[in-house]
């Protein structure tokens, strides 16, 4: 039997970014006991992996979780899966809400609908606390793409556009964060049914991608998932496996 998760909220009416915001609360040892939600109706500043930024457009659901690790009994041998946990317990409670949804997850951090990027994460760990972990998610939802930079309108979607719909299409926070964290509860004893949920969602899954990983380009087809959440690529010189990067062509 499942069983609620008491956690701590801060309500935002607007804010840089909140994971920055819940940094530096855990940096001065000013943040309430974990787990903890943050949540705001502005995000002037979201960020992205490797420094890119996140345009979260008015009514789009942006949230920061922050959790302790062994709290959820999350090992540290599955902790390079906890952005895919992320992704899945997020499409999962997307398609609950609007089952004409179908969500793809493309390694590691975003959520896709029909090919357009929907949401992405932005996990991140700080010295300050051990085995504490910042669990960012920006999502799409009743926002409008016809908002959004020019770059971002062909690349990226909705709830709203894609519905079609001028009505507000609202996403519970609640429902994300119970999904979550009945996911995150499940990491250590139910790896394998959640690599091949995981896997059922593959946008990448027997594509020839191109993948930037520091300095290094890398050319492959995508092969799957390592248990451990690593990326595997079947190249001209062997299968590499890869636990980040960014995946620039696919």
């Amino acid at each position: 039997m499942s069983f609620p998760v008491p956690y701590s909220r801060t309500d935002l009416a607007s804010i840089g970014s909140t994971n920055s915001f819940a940094l530096e609360q855990l940096k001065d040892q000013r943040a309430p006991e974990l787990p903890w939600l943050i949540t705001t109706q502005e995000q002037t500043a979201g960020r992205g992996r490797g420094g890119n930024r996140w345009w979260a457009g008015a009514g789009g659901l942006t949230f920061s979780l922050v959790i302790e690790a062994s709290a959820f009994g999350i090992p540290m041998e599955s902790l390079g899966l906890l952005s895919l946990v992320t992704g899945l317990a997020l499409a999962e409670t997307l398609e609950a809400q609007w089952p004409q949804l179908r969500i793809d997850l493309k390694w590691p951090n975003d959520l896709y609908l029909q090919g357009r990027k929907l949401g992405g994460i932005l996990i991140e760990a700080q010295p300050y606390r051990e085995d504490v972990f910042v669990v960012g998610v920006g999502l799409n939802t009743s926002n409008t793409l016809q908002e959004a930079p020019e770059e971002l309108q062909a690349t990226a979607v909705s709830v709203r556009d894609y519905l079609k719909t001028d009505d507000e299409v609202a996403l519970s926070v609640e429902d994300c964060v119970e999904n979550l964290f009945a996911w995150y509860r499940q990491m250590g004893p139910s790896r394998a049914e959640l690599l091949s949920r995981w896997q059922s969602r593959s946008l990448l899954q027997d594509k020839i991608i191109t993948l930037r990983c520091g300095d290094e380009t890398i050319t492959g087809r995508c092969c799957g998932i390592t248990p451990h959440g690593a990326l595997r690529l079947t190249t001209p010189a062997g299968e590499r496996i890869l636990f980040g990067g960014t995946v620039e062509r696919f």
